[in-house]
């Protein structure tokens, strides 16, 4: 498979999220009609038939909050959520905007934010990201680019009141960049139940896209992945503003923030522990709050480049390498878990005696009650540890024995006599003159690695083998397992992690005969890590600038390893949203970004990408201005440096950011109209 695998998604306006989005836009473009110059910061939440309203508005209409429930429920029915959609699909399984009924919570703007915005500085302090893109026309990424256009050509399809289709809509494109293909087209699109079965959904909907874009022949499609989907919009969700920032933006193709970890550290697949930079898709390990490990697919997958990188460890607990914008996860004193940025832990930790005190979590549990139900009954699985440990599997086994154990010590001689004496028939013990003790016996399955044997291990066979690896390969008495064989190194830190809930790591050492490696699982004796205090070994060290990865889940808390430690973290960092405020500074970046790809693509070869970075204060027009070019493999190629002086008002008369424009580029995208209309 490619190294090189990109995923974007498109969500239409029926989704939750957007619908919560478009409200909140088309309130905004009602204001605009009446008051240019309205400051405007409204978030929704929407859930059934009820949308919450909270934030600040200062307008000089009088009494306007009377109308805000008529433009909800018009904001509603123009997303497509009429009576008329609703009698198609049955009040069960979506909503009307007759029917909705709004509550709100709103201020006017904090006096002190309008002292800055008076003085036509910034009304909030924030890092923006804008990018733009080699491979398409209008500066986006293949993947991304397409995700849209599907969606966008399934949401008018849907719209129309024949069709048995609904308008929540996902689309998510999988591109091979080394290849330059799609291999993956997934959607999740509502039917009216009874209209059609799901074959029909699948091949109506697949052969649909593929006549409008052959690029997608050849591709593997998933149309409703549970093959149910009928409940949708908010009666089936619930939707917030700003949660579809990717969506609104570049898909995976840019950062929208972006604390990041170094190519070394490793996540939890379904698979087991694999090399972040290495990543090729599938679900991660994300944490509970009660630190449970679960399995779930990655809302975002992020390569980026940083500047400020550290190391942080100590002498046998942790070894982390984190961008500074990267959100730590910690332990109050009070045992409630939080998240702070590195660069603040490190300047408190600087400015402190002693160093920070905060715990960093470095182990989890985890259910394995959907694990493979293990083929051997209790007895067996412990013979067939011992066989992985000390087994020998014959070149010329006979008809009744392929396999071996030779052994001298007492204890293991004992041990296999009990394991082995209630299946008489089914093995031989055998001695030699050479002073050991041979058993034969006979295994379907004559795998020595521990992680085939028992892969996926339900909860009693993983309970099982954290007793009984110990007596084998290792010390049961210093709970050490000691073993030649990576695969089980790693498999059964997850195994004796997850069970016992207590923290593991790896040391690995050269063997005598300075050819092979031994791998030491062994339990550390706290749960949590300090290493932001000053004592001991522990180091905080500056890096090289490079390339850095990070995934952002559901649960906002990663599971993490690097040199064998495990540790626990937050996930890479989002901006605010940049539909509202901050929309200036997201406008200003792309099209900063557009503006150099122009100047640079015909002096510098294989250009990728360009990506811009702004940094703004609240109340400053000074905007630090990062501009970084990338060939089409990622790698750095260019970077400069500069502070400008943006006046905000010059930004808003610029793009017409006063004009009543907001629900539509909210419908087609946040730079549509400034940059592609």
């Amino acid at each position: 498979m490619s190294n090189k695998i990109r995923t974007s998604e498109w969500v239409s306006l029926g989704h939750p999220d957007k619908t919560a989005d478009y409200i909140s836009e088309y309130i905004l473009d009602r204001l605009l009609e009446i008051d240019p110059n309205v400051r405007y910061a409204l978030e929704c939440q929407i859930k059934g038939n009820y949308v919450s309203l909270v934030g600040e508005v200062t307008t000089r209409v009088n009494n306007w909050e009377n109308n805000i429930g008529g433009w909800v429920r018009e904001a509603v029915n123009k997303i497509g959520y009429t009576k008329e959609y609703q009698k198609k699909f049955g009040a069960d399984c979506t909503i009307k905007g007759e029917n909705v009924v709004p509550y709100s919570c709103i201020t006017t703007q904090s006096p002190d934010i309008a002292l800055g915005v008076d003085n036509k500085g910034w009304g909030d302090q924030g890092i923006f990201f804008g990018a733009w893109w080699s491979e398409t026309e209008n500066g986006y990424t293949k993947e991304y680019s397409l995700a849209k256009k599907i969606g966008t050509k399934l949401y008018e399809k849907a719209l129309s009141p024949k069709q048995p289709y609904g308008i929540d809509i996902k689309t998510q494109v999988t591109y091979d960049v080394d290849e330059d293909k799609i291999t993956k087209v997934v959607v999740a699109i509502p039917t009216v139940e009874g209209k059609r079965d799901h074959k029909q959904v699948q091949k109506e909907i697949s052969t649909l896209i593929k006549k409008a874009f052959p690029e997608t022949v050849g591709a593997k499609f998933i149309i409703n992945g549970t093959g149910e989907y009928h409940i949708h919009g908010p009666i089936g969700d619930s939707g917030t503003t700003g949660r579809k920032l990717v969506v609104d933006l570049y898909g995976s193709g840019s950062r929208i923030g972006g604390g990041c970890v170094d190519a070394q550290t490793e996540y939890m697949s379904e698979t087991g522990w694999k090399r972040i930079s290495e990543y090729d898709g599938g679900k991660v390990g994300q944490l509970s709050d009660s630190l449970e490990l679960q399995i779930v697919d990655p809302e975002q997958y992020i390569e980026t480049f940083h500047e400020d990188v550290y190391e942080v460890s100590t002498e046998n607990t942790t070894n982390m390498v984190l961008s500074s914008n990267h959100n730590v996860l910690y332990r109050t004193s009070k045992g409630h878990l939080q998240k702070k940025e590195l660069s603040k832990i490190i300047k408190e930790s600087e400015d402190s005696k002693k160093g920070s005190h905060i715990d960093i979590p470095m182990t989890f549990t985890y259910d394995f009650a959907n694990g493979n139900v293990c083929k051997y009954n209790e007895d067996w699985i412990r013979i067939v540890v011992a066989h992985c440990a000390d087994g020998t599997v014959l070149k010329k086994g006979g008809k009744t024995w392929n396999c071996r154990i030779r052994v001298k010590k007492q204890y293991k001689i004992d041990r296999l006599r009990k394991l082995f004496s209630k299946y008489p028939d089914m093995y031989e013990e055998r001695k030699y003159s050479d002073g050991y003790t041979y058993f034969y016996y006979h295994l379907e399955d004559t795998s020595k690695l521990l992680c085939e044997q028992f892969f996926n291990p339900d909860n009693k066979t993983a309970q099982m083998l954290s007793e009984e690896v110990y007596k084998w390969d290792g010390s049961e008495k210093y709970k050490e397992y000691r073993t030649t064989k990576k695969q089980d190194a790693d498999f059964m830190q997850f195994v004796l992690s997850g069970i016992n809930g207590n923290a593991y790591s790896i040391c690995t050492k050269k063997k005598k005969d300075g050819y092979s490696d031994v791998y030491t699982v062994r339990e550390t004796k706290k749960k949590h890590s300090s290493p932001f205090r000053k004592i001991g070994k522990n180091k905080i060290e500056k890096k090289n600038p490079q390339k850095m990865y990070c995934f952002t889940v559901p649960s906002g808390k990663l599971l993490l390893r690097r040199n064998g430690y495990i540790f626990c973290t937050g996930n890479s960092p989002w901006t605010k949203d940049g539909t509202k405020a901050d929309l200036t500074l997201n406008i200003l970046a792309r099209e900063v970004s557009k503006e150099a790809y122009f100047m640079w693509k015909d002096i510098m070869a294989n250009l990728g990408h360009i990506e811009t970075e702004l940094s703004c204060c609240i109340g400053k027009q000074d905007v630090d201005v990062i501009i970084t070019a990338y060939d089409k493999r990622g790698d750095v190629v260019y970077r400069m440096a500069e502070e400008r002086k943006i006046p905000t008002d010059l930004l808003i008369d610029r793009y017409g950011l006063r004009k009543p424009k907001y629900a539509e580029l909210c419908k087609r995208g946040l730079f549509w109209e400034t940059l592609e209309g």
